[in-house]
């Protein structure tokens, strides 16, 4: 509370300085007199009487040293000082620190003048006191003093900062709820103009008025109104008189700038002792942006209720709060028969996936997928579900936003279509299942008139009986195979392991594709799982199969490989269609004669196809990217003569994963002083290499090419316990190396080197019995690590 501003000079006092000085002289000497004593002399002349007698302090300062030169009992009484201890100090001296630079200005601002005002004074116990000063200049012993009247009004002070605060409270309060108040008096029409209506700060806002330049009269709120709404609110206002009861009542007011406002105007009458009408008051809300609100909410739940999706809100614990029209056709129950029901109890088939669905929704704000529901008639459809977690003004979940799109009739096309794609796929294996049939048959023609009799030896029988039952029994899996990817699953997705998927399809290929085809499959054991429907994902494969079939018509290689793959922020950024998150990686990987690059961006459109005309649809492809899409993953293709490679993202399940696949670094194990043969043409990846084994714990031995490893080993063969060898090297590259070991050691463990992706997926590399390989450039610890696997393995790794 600052209430310690100067006062306006009083001129009154000015004006009479002469008379004051005059008749406070003889005072002023008994004053000086008593000064000089230890005890106040008794009072000298009337005004010595008045001085010390005054209920209010009185002082008197120097008005150039400012120093105290008299004060009255009454100021020792409230300030707590002995008069020595006021008389050794200033005027400035009895106010707060922080109030004595506003005091010296108003000083230099009077110049000596007589001033009054509301001051803060220091008492000696450090409590502040409120003062109203009056300060009248006077002669005090031949010098030009004043004298100061302090009226301690302390109590009303704190009466009007409580007041204070009250006023700014409810202006804060009205100004925030855009609610006004008024008050009109009833007086008669000759006093009217003397008892204007009063008007809040907030009332002039919701008007749109200044309140320092608008003068209120009894018309001023008739005027405001619409001119429609006028007769109406005057008619009121009769009638509020004549009954005295509440009014309460919406008008349209326009402001003076011409637009119009939505207001509620509320008011009652206050009575006097006597039960006499003396005044009205009200108050005055502007609702415009409320009535704009509910207009828009009323259109916008009109637009909800002529979606054709079933849109519902629904509680945290799966009460329904809202369901709109397209959810009433849909599902068949009306809003009032579904609303304050639990959605599981009705529209879900399975609670697992409600329980699954919302685990995700709270942990991601969000969920997406689809679901197989019930209706109200029995009937099952399946809607592609999303979902999105409202929160209240805190960021605390509050309800759930469900939007079902029923795709039951998209779903049956759908399936149409995969099955019509998929009988295509098998038309273009056909000749490759007949090719197959008649291998299969064969034996069995050739077998069977021996059986007839001309085979008398039981054993010799036994044999070709045993090759007429094998023969028959992979007739009967190829038939099998060819009918169940035919005939399809029924789009139930579910927890499948994508190596299983790998050796399927690589089974159908290797038995209706041309033997000139070889096919390589590579998959590690830990491969994390994905949900799907297995039908569905094997025909993405078997497509990009088929693909690669046709783009080698002379023959070649084509390979499938499956691994763990992890999005980050970066390659999502780089990728269209990418996600950060755990993926497994599906690849088919062919050394065709390539896709020209002016067609690759095209080659996903549906019935785009470079195939002549009845050789292809154009359809495979875009079945492929279909089906990647609706499990959430990508795919990925690059292209050039001599290699084409088809990578396929699908969202890791996380309920197939354990922690331990997807922990952090492998510790690096130390070796035990096995030797380790390093040959590499290249002599700083030699000493490098060797350096680091040898502070690993391992003995390495070192050769700067193929002839000199092969002379080397040759001295130690059953001494050197792994071989580490470059692929591309002068005079003996690194096969030549390999084969020649092989003759002399064919269980020498070996590891090969290479700095080409390509040459991982040579078939010559992996008849020579590769244990494992490395790619350059690697780490020292991927160095390490594949040492001690390949050391202690039992047999030959995966390539990787």
């Amino acid at each position: 509370m600052n209430f310690d501003t100067p006062g306006v000079p009083d001129a009154a006092a000015h004006s009479s300085t002469k008379l004051v000085r005059a008749s406070v002289a003889p005072a002023a000497d008994a004053v000086q007199s008593s000064a000089r004593n230890t005890h106040p002399t008794p009072p000298v002349g009337p005004f010595r009487a008045i001085f010390d007698l005054h209920p209010s302090p009185m002082m008197i300062y120097d008005v150039v040293t400012l120093r105290l030169l008299e004060v009255n009992a009454a100021a020792l009484a409230q300030y707590g000082y002995s008069r020595e201890e006021f008389l050794a100090r200033t005027v400035r001296d009895i106010r707060p620190p922080e109030d004595v630079k506003q005091f010296m200005q108003m000083l230099r601002q009077v110049e000596g003048a007589g001033f009054r005002g509301r001051w803060r004074h220091l008492r000696k116990d450090g409590s502040i006191a409120f003062v109203l000063i009056h300060c009248t200049p006077i002669d005090f012993r031949d010098r030009a003093a004043c004298l100061l009247v302090a009226q301690d009004v302390t109590e009303q002070a704190l009466i009007d900062e409580q007041v204070r605060k009250s006023e700014a409270t409810l202006a804060l309060a009205q100004r925030v709820a855009h609610i006004g108040s008024w008050e009109v008096d009833l007086t008669n029409r000759a006093e009217r103009a003397n008892h204007p209506p009063r008007w809040s700060e907030e009332t002039f806002r919701i008007f749109g008025l200044d309140a320092a330049m608008t003068q209120v009269t009894h018309d001023s709120f008739f005027h405001l109104l619409h001119p429609d709404e006028r007769q109406l609110a005057r008619e009121a206002f009769i009638e509020q008189l004549r009954t005295g009861a509440p009014y309460s009542i919406d008008h349209r007011v326009v402001r003076p700038d011409g637009s119009e406002r939505i207001v509620h105007v509320k008011s009652d009458v206050v009575r006097d002792g006597r039960g006499r009408l003396i005044k009205i008051a009200g108050t005055v809300q502007d609702l415009t942006e409320q009535r704009e609100a509910e207009r828009l909410l009323r259109q916008q739940a009109r637009l909800i209720d002529l979606a054709s999706d079933a849109i519902s809100v629904r509680n945290l614990d799966g009460t329904i709060r809202t369901w709109n029209k397209g959810a009433e056709r849909l599902y068949g129950w009306t809003a009032e028969e579904i609303c304050g029901q639990c959605a599981v109890d009705f529209i879900y088939i399975d609670a697992a996936d409600y329980a699954r669905a919302n685990d995700e929704l709270l942990s991601q704000g969000k969920w997406r997928g689809e679901l197989s529901h019930v209706c109200k008639d029995g009937r099952k459809i399946t809607v592609i579900s999303r979902w999105t977690l409202v929160r209240d003004e805190r960021g605390e979940p509050e309800s759930v936003l469900v939007i079902h799109t029923d795709i039951t009739e998209h779903k049956k096309l759908e399936a149409q279509f995969l099955r019509s794609q998929r009988l295509e796929s098998i038309g273009t294996l056909a000749a490759g299942v007949a090719h197959d049939l008649n291998n299969i048959l064969s034996p069995i023609l050739l077998v069977a008139p021996l059986l007839r009799g001309e085979i008398q030896n039981n054993e010799e029988k036994d044999t070709f009986l045993s090759l007429v039952q094998a023969s028959a029994e992979r007739g009967a899996n190829l038939v099998k195979q060819m009918l169940t990817f035919a005939r399809g699953a029924d789009g139930e997705r579910v927890l499948v392991q994508p190596s299983h998927l790998v050796e399927e399809v690589a089974k159908i290929a290797g038995q209706t594709f041309p033997k000139s085809i070889t096919i390589q499959i590579a998959c590690p054991k830990d491969i994390w799982m994905v949900e799907g429907d297995p039908t569905q994902l094997q025909q993405v494969l078997l497509n990009l199969c088929v693909n690669a079939r046709d783009a080698m018509p002379e023959g070649g290689r084509l390979c499938l490989t499956s691994e763990n793959f992890v999005v980050d922020e970066h390659y999502a950024s780089m990728t269209a269609e990418a996600k950060p998150g755990s993926y497994v990686l599906l690849q088919v990987m062919d050394d065709g004669c390539g896709i020209p690059r002016h067609v690759l961006d095209k080659i996903f459109d549906p019935f785009f196809t470079t195939k002549e005309v009845g050789q292809g649809t154009g359809l495979g492809l875009s079945t492929v990217l279909g089906i990647v899409k609706s499990y959430g993953g990508f795919v990925s293709v690059s292209s050039e003569p001599g290699e084409t490679r088809f990578c396929v993202f699908l969202p890791a399940s996380t309920s197939s994963r354990s922690e331990g696949q997807l922990s952090g670094a492998l510790s690096v194990p130390n070796g035990h002083g096995e030797k380790i043969l390093i040959v590499d043409d290249e002599p700083c990846i030699l000493e490098a290499a060797k350096r680091v084994l040898e502070g690993w714990g391992y003995e390495p031995l070192v050769a700067e090419d193929g002839v000199s490893a092969l002379a080397l080993y040759a001295q130690r063969p059953n001494e050197i316990d792994l071989v580490l060898t470059d692929l591309v090297m002068p005079l003996m590259d690194g096969l030549m190396l390999i084969r020649a070991v092989r003759k002399l050691n064919p269980e020498q463990k070996i590891i090969l080197s290479t700095g080409r992706d390509e040459d991982l997926q040579s078939a010559e590399i992996r008849s020579l019995g590769v244990d494992a390989c490395l790619m350059k450039p690697h780490s020292r610890d991927k160095l390490l690590i594949t040492l001690e696997e390949t050391l202690h393995s039992e047999k030959a790794t995966a390539l990787a």
